[in-house]
């Protein structure tokens, strides 16, 4: 039966997706209590990458081939252009990078709360030379996304601590 799979499958499943199989357990049970038919649809996984924290991708902009969309959780979360820094696919990496550009030019002392692409790092390494950019990520698979499919690296783009932004924050 269907319950028997699903109950087979968890040994092979992964531990945090464990509530789900518990979900579908329980409405596979209500329905053949009740004598009704089940319909069980299964897609493709959305992970490349399990990290700590996230279900994680990277993807190709068909539309702009340098192009590169980082999923966590299934939503988009980063977009990173490889051949140029300056380009700002999301609109909230627009505003603040028209707030930075507004400000007095020179380099800047900045805190990037969240790594994400490292697309605002990026940037500012580009549109202000010599930027210190101190980037707190708590979780390192998003830095290995970033060093092997992102071509990123956080050396290069300054320092990076690993912990949660709110503890960097309270420093």
């Amino acid at each position: 039966s269907i319950l028997d799979a699903v109950s087979m499958s968890r040994a092979r499943i992964r531990p945090f997706r464990h509530n789900r199989l518990d979900k579908l357990e329980s409405m596979l049970q209500r329905a053949e209590s009740d004598g009704g038919g089940v319909l069980v649809v299964v897609a493709p996984d959305p992970c490349d990458v399990e990290t700590a924290y996230h279900c994680a991708r990277v993807t190709v902009d068909p539309q702009r081939p340098s192009g590169r969309l980082l999923w966590l959780n299934g939503a988009q979360h980063s977009y990173v252009d490889l051949a140029d820094p300056t380009h700002l696919e999301f609109a909230y990496a627009r505003w603040i990078g028209a707030y930075l550009d507004a400000l007095p030019a020179g380099p800047l002392d900045a805190l990037h709360i969240g790594g994400g692409g490292l697309t605002l790092p990026r940037y500012l390494e580009h549109v202000r030379p010599g930027t210190s950019s101190l980037v707190s990520e708590i979780d390192p698979g998003v830095v290995k996304i970033d060093t092997e499919q992102l071509d990123q690296a956080f050396d290069d783009l300054g320092d990076t601590d690993l912990t949660d932004g709110g503890v960097v924050v309270a420093r």
